[in-house]
């Protein structure tokens, strides 16, 4: 009985995402926000469907790993040589000029200096997963616009991992060393892995034959080359999801890329419903 009870929620969640996602794709809005406004509606201020939120929260950590997978499968590195010409100074500047229109509110609204930095950290950030869908169904993610804004989302990606250091360290002594070099180490992977790829071309996978085009094998696959770079990151001190964009980017560009992009799509796709949908759960109207 206490098996049919959760299988019951979980009903519900799953039928509420789909009409608010059917809803919203009928008037000609992202999905992505029929998911969110369903969390909003089983969530705490809504009718308290969901109680305990906590295996969201997981496989939202898994929709993010595989939505920065999915964008690393999307890049290609010859484009992405050009298109960080663009990123890093648009991320830098864009990231500047957050911090001063902040620093200039605090002096008129009275608030620290050190809440000034968060929200200028804040403000010059994007959502990565929101902005890539929407790049995808309006068919602009693989034009020069939807590269460069990628990258630019990329280079956001990897610039909030300093920000967060950054804001930990704000009523610190002194900046750790041991952070920072993980920032080098971060970078380093990067600049590495795309001269690898730039000077060999694309490779074909280990075992491809016989992976590629095997129906049970290949999903299998790019769950492990997913993962499995996310917990090497993660047991080296880096970011998981960092891992995840860099095994994505390595299998983009190797001879496997679309049969392994077309079997890992439908998985992504349900981890990022559940991903959008625990950002809903989480959403307090009443704070609001």
């Amino acid at each position: 009985m206490e098996h049919a009870t959760d299988l019951t929620g979980l009903a519900y969640v799953v039928l509420t995402a789909l009409a608010c996602g059917m809803l919203f794709a009928h008037f000609r809005q992202p999905p992505l926000v029929g998911y969110l406004l369903a969390g909003v509606l089983l969530g705490p201020t809504g009718f308290e469907v969901v109680q305990s939120e906590g295996m969201i929260k997981g496989f939202a950590e898994i929709g993010v790993l595989m939505l920065l997978f999915i964008v690393g499968m999307e890049l290609s590195v010859r484009t992405l040589k050009y298109t960080w010409r663009l990123a890093l100074p648009a991320v830098a500047m864009q990231t500047g000029a957050s911090l001063l229109v902040m620093f200039a509110a605090s002096s008129l609204l009275g608030i620290s200096n050190s809440a000034a930095i968060l929200l200028g950290f804040v403000v010059a950030l994007s959502s990565t997963a929101v902005a890539v869908k929407l790049l995808e169904e309006i068919g602009a993610l693989r034009a020069r616009v939807g590269r460069i804004t990628v990258a630019v989302l990329i280079a956001q990606d990897l610039a909030f991992l300093p920000m967060l250091l950054i804001v930990e360290n704000l009523g610190a002594d002194g900046f750790d060393m041991a952070a920072a070099t993980q920032i080098g180490i971060s970078a380093l992977l990067l600049f590495g892995l795309v001269r690898l790829l730039l000077k060999q071309g694309r490779q074909h996978l280990p075992f491809y034959k016989i992976i590629v085009g095997h129906v049970d094998l290949s999903p299998l696959a790019g769950l492990v080359y997913c993962f499995g770079a996310g917990a090497l990151m993660g047991a080296i001190g880096l970011s998981p999801a960092y891992g995840a964009f860099l095994a994505g980017l390595a299998i983009g560009n190797s001879a496997e890329r679309e049969p392994m992009l077309a079997v890992v799509r439908p998985i992504q796709s349900v981890m990022l419903m559940v991903f959008f949908l625990s950002i809903g759960l989480l959403l307090d109207l009443g704070f609001v």
